[in-house]
Order: structure tokens, then C-alpha cells, then sequence
């Protein structure tokens, strides 16, 4: 890591570059996008349940001691809210969502949050690159806290994502790279 952020569009960057010029912003943009698609590819959830999982969503049953995620899906088209459904899970992706739920309350606490876990998402605002940005060039004056406590919006998921496939140099198909849309990993 060599910067805390670029004074270049982010767009506009050249990612063969940014591979021995990353940045902070840059770095947790590709930790999102590789949790995104990890979850979203173990789980084959829509996009609103990896969307508003909450930030304590990883659990260990207390019936067989085993991992499970909590997800929030519709359980029909009548109903507008979600309910909770338990999945079971490896460890292994246990041990990297507890690492990563870790990660986004240390950004909230590094910026003067403190949130209970029941009412913050995994992916929440805290992990955007404009949040990022702004604590840097804020002098630490902070936003409104209700900022903090919704979940990233799908253009984000989508831009990560993008950036990830770029960084990864995922093959090109007749000259171009193939960025899947945050709902495909459910196939």
C-alpha cells in the first residue's frame, strides 16, 4: 500500500499500475468485492439478502456447535419484510466473515462509531470509498452517524466487483473482461 487514496478519478487509473501503487481505498474495495463473492457465491442469495446482512450474521448453533450464517430473504411475494434463515456454513468462511465483520467495526471505531451489532450491516456505508475519502480530507470531523448504518448500495457492490475483476486480470473474451452483475453469483 503506498497511498491512502488516489487524487486520480478512481476510474481513470490504470489497474497494471494501481497492482504496485495501491491505496487504502483501493485495498478495502477489493476486500469487499472478494467477501461479496465468496458470500454471495456460497449462499446463492439474492442480492437484497447479502445486502442487508447484519453485522452479526456469522453464529455458532448452540444445537450442534456447528456455523451457520443468518440470512434475511423473502419468504413469498406477498409479504414485504424478510425472515431470518439460518444456513450452515464451513468454518473456514465463519473464520474470514468474523475477520472481515471485525475489520468494518474497526473502521467505525477508528472514526469515532460505536454500534451495536444487531443494528449495522456487514457491507455498511463505512466501507465506501467516499467514506473513506471524506475521513481523510475531514480533519476528522465525522458525518452523521445514521450514515453509518445502512448497507452499501448496489452501484458500490457493482464497482467493486468491477475493480476486482480487473485486478484479478480476469481473461477477456474478444478483447473485453466480463463483469458479472452482484446477482450472477447465485448460479
Amino acid at each position: 500500500i503506498t497511498a491512502w487514496e488516489y487524487q486520480e478519478a478512481f476510474e481513470n487509473l490504470n489497474h497494471k499500475w494501481m497492482r504496485n501503487n495501491l491505496s487504502v481505498e483501493a485495498a478495502i474495495l477489493l476486500y469487499v468485492a472478494s467477501m461479496w463473492i465468496l458470500l454471495a457465491s456460497f449462499t446463492a442469495s439474492r442480492r437484497q439478502s447479502l445486502n442487508t446482512l447484519k453485522r452479526n450474521c456469522f453464529r455458532q448453533s448452540p444445537i450442534d456447535g456447528l456455523f451457520d450464517i443468518t440470512l434475511r430473504i423473502p419468504k413469498n411475494s406477498k409479504r414485504l419484510e424478510l425472515e431470518e434463515t439460518h444456513r450452515p456454513i464451513p468454518d473456514l468462511i465463519f473464520d474470514y466473515g468474523i475477520e472481515f465483520s471485525l475489520f468494518v467495526t474497526e473502521l467505525e471505531e477508528r472514526q469515532g462509531y460505536y454500534f451495536d451489532e444487531d443494528e449495522v450491516f456487514l457491507f455498511g456505508k463505512v466501507l465506501s470509498l467516499h467514506s473513506v475519502s471524506s475521513f481523510n480530507h475531514a480533519n476528522n470531523e465525522i458525518e452523521e452517524t445514521e450514515y453509518y448504518k445502512y448497507p452499501l448500495s448496489g452501484d458500490t457492490i457493482y464497482k467493486a466487483i468491477c475493480f476486482f475483476q480487473d485486478w484479478i486480470q480476469s481473461p477477456l473474451i474478444d478483447n473485453k473482461r466480463w463483469y458479472p452483475a452482484p446477482h450472477q453469483f447465485r448460479r
